[in-house]
């Protein structure tokens, strides 16, 4: 398993990704409102794939703000510009470890792509680094672990996808890297932890 195959997989995935996956609108609300963003936030969306959180974080964050969408597949991060790219978004295609960036973030999303992070340990570690003092990190899906696992079990392709940990799991690697837990939830419907950088 390489980052070159989950590359290869989700570019050839690009085009009809929006039509073969399912978002529930109100569990993504459910989800950003523990954020608490404020209109001035800055915030990354590591992930992004075709942009599916990035409507709701425009309704949070104002042109004093500001939103950063990283995705390793260059195909999706074209399916996220066609669809948002005259909002104020700054699209970076890559992969989040190597992010070699000054500027910091008050928020960092991880919505439905824990799973696909080769190493998750050295991940957390390096969005630890991208975040601001106090600055919060939202690890979540929006079905439950068991629905997630299930799926990424049938992926016949030689890609990326660890099985989703028990939120305890997810609390204990983020304790580990200088996070505090102040949320998290693992249900058969959702799943999120919510860190704050200590």
């Amino acid at each position: 398993m390489n980052l070159s195959a989950n590359k290869s997989f989700f570019n050839s995935k690009a085009l009809e990704w929006d039509s073969i996956t399912n978002h529930n609108p109100q569990k993504i609300n459910y989800l950003l409102d523990k954020l608490n963003l404020n209109k001035h936030d800055s915030v990354l969306d590591v992930g992004t794939g075709t942009g599916i959180i990035l409507s709701f974080l425009l309704e949070r964050i104002s042109n004093q703000g500001s939103i950063t969408a990283i995705d390793l597949a260059e195909k999706m991060i074209e399916r996220a510009q066609k669809k948002y790219g005259q909002n104020p978004i700054n699209f970076i295609t890559g992969d989040v470890t190597s992010l070699n960036k000054p500027e910091t973030y008050n928020a960092i999303i991880c919505y439905s792509v824990f799973p696909h992070f080769a190493n998750q340990n050295h991940t957390i570690h390096a969005l630890h680094n991208l975040l601001q003092d106090k600055g919060k990190l939202l690890i979540c899906h929006s079905e439950g672990r068991e629905t997630i696992n299930s799926r990424h079990g049938d992926i016949k392709e030689n890609i990326i996808s660890h099985p989703l940990p028990p939120v305890e799991e997810t609390s204990n690697l983020l304790g580990k890297n200088g996070f505090q837990i102040l949320e998290k939830e693992d249900t058969s419907q959702i799943y999120y932890i919510l860190g704050q950088k200590i």
